[in-house]
């Protein structure tokens, strides 16, 4: 007979092991849709002009100061929001290969 405390350690270790599963699987997915996505030809014209657009703003916050902190400061918002754009594919790259890193030592850690 199987004790009640062995059956929901059971049913634990497997929930767990089904959501490891699944976050490793939407973590490569995610991993080789970005990768893919930085590899495109339209992915380099984009960041191109979003480096050109940051530029243009930053030309205009440095070489035309202006009373009107509020626009500045909207400049400043929007420069940082261009920056953001271009490199999130970039950090959901890292992210997401740390969790698969992550996710293969502890198979090795559970394989020794």
């Amino acid at each position: 007979i199987i004790a009640a405390s062995s059956i929901c350690r059971l049913y634990y270790v497997r929930a767990r092991r089904a959501k490891m599963d699944e976050q490793v699987n939407a973590a490569r997915e995610t991993l080789l849709e970005m990768q893919a996505l930085m590899k495109q030809p339209g992915w380099a014209r984009l960041s191109a002009a979003a480096a050109k657009h940051i530029e243009a703003r930053k030309n205009e916050v440095l070489l035309k100061p202006t009373e009107d902190t509020a626009a500045e400061n909207y400049m400043k918002g929007e420069i940082q929001g261009i920056a953001l754009f271009v490199e999130i594919p970039r950090q959901l790259i890292e992210m997401n290969k740390d969790i698969l890193d992550t996710a293969r030592r502890l198979e090795e850690e559970g394989a020794e």
